[in-house]
């Protein structure tokens, strides 16, 4: 019992040794890009970037932008977009000297995880829209228009279902959902 909480607080150490690290990855930029010193597209350009130069992500996101470091030391915004995980370098070398130690660890009691045999896997989502994008936000009829052109005629919508073997159906209204409680009602 003694050995497994010594194992215990040996992997609590590497974690805790790891967690600076854990937090930050060495990717490189994709295509020549700006660094910014808020995130967002209006922020001030603190310098450009060029493309395959090394950088190091941060923990920080707003929106669609993360925080980077450059090899000069100079922290600023960039579009997620135009980073990616480096080709010839490990995403963190100290990170993955913590996460091997745990493996290590945790193999001896038969729960190791094996490494995908393709490498590492980068995985990207941006949830909808931030603060500033929609408080700046500017109707634009033109879009608007041409987002209208793409829309399907009523015909040929029907020529589309009788290709596809599809009948039209009579489907009951929704109800009309009651109002919220201590809502004013409208006559």
């Amino acid at each position: 019992m003694k050995g497994v909480h010594m194992l215990v607080k040996l992997s609590a150490l590497i974690m805790a040794l790891g967690l600076q690290s854990a937090w930050s990855q060495t990717m490189q930029v994709l295509k020549a890009t700006e660094l910014r010193q808020e995130a967002s597209a209006d922020g001030a350009v603190l310098r450009q970037l060029e493309a395959g130069s090394q950088v190091l992500r941060l923990q920080e996101r707003q929106g669609a932008y993360v925080q980077i470091k450059t090899a000069q030391d100079q922290t600023g915004w960039v579009r997620m977009f135009d980073i990616g995980a480096t080709e010839n370098a490990p995403p963190n070398a100290a990170g993955n000297a913590a996460t091997d130690a745990l493996r290590g660890l945790t193999s001896l009691f038969g729960a190791g995880a094996k490494k995908p045999a393709g490498g590492a896997t980068a995985t990207l989502g941006i949830r909808g829209l931030g603060a500033e994008e929609i408080a700046n936000a500017q109707p634009n009829p033109a879009e608007l228009t041409r987002a209208q052109g793409y829309r399907a005629s009523d015909q040929n919508a029907r020529a589309f279902a009788a290709q596809l073997g599809l009948r039209a159906r009579q489907v009951a209204e929704l109800p009309v959902p009651p109002p919220p409680a201590g809502s004013a009602q409208s006559p």
